[in-house]
């Protein structure tokens, strides 16, 4: 993978290194695992194609008192594939922007003189980084860039009145600045048309590099029973009730469903696992451990509803992970997903629960070897078109124009 040797990027957003990501973990029970993968898959992407890249960060997590702490010190961060800064905070609605603002100013100022930053690569629409990009575009010559990942501002149910009318502003504050970007990287065509966009690459997700190499170590057990696993956010967005739902209908004993993760579904899931044997929650599992469970399995799935406004926005990161295992997928026909993903995918014929019980069913039916190829030919397509080197190559060029196609 050629390496352009004077271009230096920032990248500005939400990636942590496993120390820190477990720490915010022990914090918030609702912690943003897929944000945080992406954000390090974008990392070593960079790194691909960039001289020199530097990272700052800070944790994207719920505010005081969701989360019983108040002030996050800034500091140095390392991880195996990059060090660079995390931008302290306090954690009260507001003040959490102004502080990081504030924080990012001498940090920022010192990465980018001594590095030579010509490129700042912006992760989600947060509006004190994106402010402080477009105010660096304004007093140099740095080409600015924006990931745009899920729709800003929804609305949570902790936010009070004084919630609601700030988040209102910041959404207010977002549109001002979206077009003050020079290029976008978008998760769908639907960020394109509802900004009306221009200079954007469609980037449904990122394949990890080290799947090959955990493949070789892990062994598929031989199990007696045919397994399914589920990995994510356990709550209604993912599909995880409609889930559940399905399981109590399909009367066959030789299946057994993993679900992995954490959210507000958790105890729904932990009460049908004493229900059913043949549920099994595994908690939450991190690297290597996550891969060994995908790897060993027989059906990964997907069950995200379709009609969600957040379903055209957003592509389930997990469904790329769950690509690149060479595992078979069963998932619900979702607007984001790229058309050249259709072949190798086993879709539901739509997102209730009577449709994912029998396409589960029917998908248990198929002879092996056509369970086989479907896995395969879903990881060749993803390493081909998501890997680290392709994202590395394709964000260069969109960044230094150096493509007409991204």
């Amino acid at each position: 993978m050629k390496i352009y040797n004077k271009d230096s990027i920032l990248y500005l957003g939400f990636a942590l290194p496993l120390s820190l990501q477990l720490e915010i973990e022990k914090l918030d029970e609702y912690p943003h695992f897929a944000t945080n993968k992406f954000s390090n898959s974008i990392i070593k992407s960079l790194k691909n194609s960039f001289n020199n890249v530097s990272v700052i960060s800070t944790a994207e997590i719920r505010n005081y008192p969701s989360v019983k702490k108040l002030f996050f010190k800034s500091k140095s961060i390392n991880d195996v594939y990059y060090s660079g800064h995390f931008i302290g905070f306090i954690n009260l609605i507001l003040l959490k922007h102004l502080t990081r603002f504030i924080n990012l100013f001498p940090i920022g100022i010192k990465v980018i003189d001594k590095n030579k930053i010509n490129y700042i690569l912006v992760h989600g629409t947060h509006t004190p980084f994106m402010l402080y990009a477009i105010l660096l575009k304004l007093i140099s010559k740095v080409e600015i860039s924006l990931i745009l990942t899920d729709q800003h501002g929804l609305e949570v149910s902790s936010d009070g009145f004084l919630g609601k009318f700030f988040r209102n502003i910041d959404k207010w504050l977002m549109k001002f600045m979206i077009n003050k970007f020079d290029s976008y990287i978008c998760l769908s065509e639907a960020f394109v048309l509802k900004f009306k966009l221009k200079n954007a690459l469609i980037l449904p997700g990122i394949v990890n590099s080290e799947i090959g190499f955990f493949e070789k170590l892990i062994h598929k057990k031989e199990n007696n029973y045919f397994k399914i696993v589920f990995a994510g956010g356990l709550n209604k967005n993912n599909g995880v009730d409609i889930l559940l739902k399905a399981i109590s209908a399909i009367n066959l004993d030789n299946l057994r469903f993993h679900i992995l993760g954490k959210g507000e579904l958790i105890n729904d899931v932990i009460l049908a696992s004493k229900n059913d044997n043949r549920i099994i929650y595994e908690g939450v599992k991190h690297s290597n451990n996550l891969l060994e469970t995908l790897i060993s399995s027989d059906l990964l799935i997907n069950p995200r509803p379709i009609k969600l406004d957040s379903s055209r926005y957003s592509f389930p990161s997990k469904l790329l992970e769950y690509m690149s295992t060479g595992v078979p997928i069963l998932t619900t026909k979702l607007e984001s997903i790229p058309p050249y993903f259709y072949d190798c995918l086993y879709f539901t014929r739509d997102d209730s629960a009577a449709a994912l019980s029998t396409g589960i069913i029917n998908f248990y039916n198929l002879p092996e070897y056509k369970r086989k190829i479907m896995g395969e030919n879903a990881k060749e397509k993803a390493i081909k078109h998501y890997g680290e080197g392709a994202v590395g190559s394709k964000i260069h060029s969109l960044l230094t124009r150096k493509s007409n196609e991204v």
